[in-house]
């Protein structure tokens, strides 16, 4: 009765197999997540990264261009008398909302020639991009004019804000004669910025020199100097990195200097990207269902091939066992054969030869 209560070797092995399957499923899964995750990671982080670097070089290309206009008008400036060359100025203004402000300033800081006629005859000596033009490349920040807005019609709302390029100018001989200048409608770089993240499918958060964000396409205030996107701007190096935001959520964002080539001086801008955590499905959330199928294939497979092993190998075990059992009560059957395995070869033979032994010993006692 006691060896009845004891489990057989067909479910020793059907148990084991069981365990072993979801032991061996339990693991899998968790380093398939793990994996999942990280390709997620992965993807994100070189996504946010390439599309900050499409948004740069479509910026940086605007920009650049107006930098070579500015370096010809100077060249021209060289051999021509400045008022000659309030024509190219004035195509230059009418080409579109890009740029607000072109002219080109003595050296005394009197604005000679400009489109428009704008601001001639006024001194800008005191004006930034004159002061550093004098010196040499000048790319200027975003700004307000106040002068320059009455001028250009403001109707009462908030001054136009520029950006400023300046560089010296001089005559065949080498000699400087003044500075020309020119003033990007800040508003048409922020529309830039915020439609080529839009197509590309993400957020954006230009940040000054000073660390105050200049342009941003997030409805909230994205100025956090805390949180680590801004810690990096402020270092002025290029990272990934994920971290929380101003909405509680946590974001693959980017963080890189914004440079052009070396002969178009920069702003020392830095720009802010991040990827929408739902742009990708994520492998990991899926992962339960897209394992499910699989999970359940192999499941089939493994019982039928644990029900073919029990038949083929297990179940003769239990046959040779009962098969002793009976030939040890003294019954009279046929020894339990089977060579399918060559443990169960020698069991056979074993039991076989035991049952001789006994029905010798049992006729000699009767003699």
């Amino acid at each position: 009765m006691a060896a009845r209560s004891l489990v057989t070797l067909s479910g020793a092995f059907l148990w084991f197999v069981v365990v072993s399957a979801l032991v061996g499923a339990t693991f899998s899964f968790f380093v398939l997540r793990s994996a999942a995750r990280q390709l997620t990671d992965n993807a994100m982080s070189e996504a946010v990264e390439v599309r900050s670097a499409a948004l740069i070089t479509a910026l940086g290309r605007e920009l650049t261009d107006e930098w070579r206009r500015l370096e010809v008008l100077a060249d021209k400036l060289a051999a021509a008398p400045p008022a000659a060359m309030r024509p190219i100025m004035d195509q230059m203004i009418a080409e579109g909302e890009k740029i607000s402000w072109v002219g080109f300033a003595s050296l005394d800081g009197t604005v000679q020639a400009a489109a428009g006629g704008l601001l001639e005859g006024v001194d800008v000596s005191s004006r930034p991009w004159f002061r550093e033009g004098l010196e040499g490349d000048f790319a200027g920040d975003v700004h307000e004019a106040v002068l320059l807005a009455k001028l250009l019609g403001n109707d009462g709302g908030d001054p136009p804000r520029f950006l400023d390029y300046a560089l010296p100018v001089r005559d065949t001989t080498g000699r400087q004669i003044g500075v020309l200048g020119l003033h990007i409608n800040f508003d048409w770089a922020a529309s830039l910025v915020k439609e080529m993240a839009t197509a590309l499918r993400i957020d954006a958060v230009l940040v000054s020199q000073d660390g105050t964000a200049i342009v941003s396409t997030l409805e909230d205030n994205p100025a956090q100097p805390t949180s680590a996107p801004f810690r990096l701007a402020s270092l002025g190096t290029s990272q990934s990195v994920r971290a929380e935001w101003a909405d509680g959520d946590s974001y693959f964002s980017f963080v890189r200097p914004v440079e052009f080539d070396n002969r178009t001086p920069n702003f020392g801008w830095r720009l802010i990207t991040r990827v929408d955590n739902s742009e990708f499905s994520s492998i990991d959330d899926d992962l339960p269902s897209r394992l499910l199928p699989f999970v359940l294939g192999m499941l089939a497979v493994l019982t039928f091939a644990t029900l073919l092993f029990i038949r083929l190998f297990a179940q003769p075990f239990g046959q040779a066992a009962r098969n002793a059992v009976a030939i040890s009560r003294g019954d009279d059957i046929f020894p339990f054969e089977s060579h399918r395995t060559r443990e169960l070869s020698e069991l056979s033979e074993a039991v076989a030869r035991l049952q001789s032994s006994s029905r010798q010993q049992l006729s000699g006692d009767q003699r």
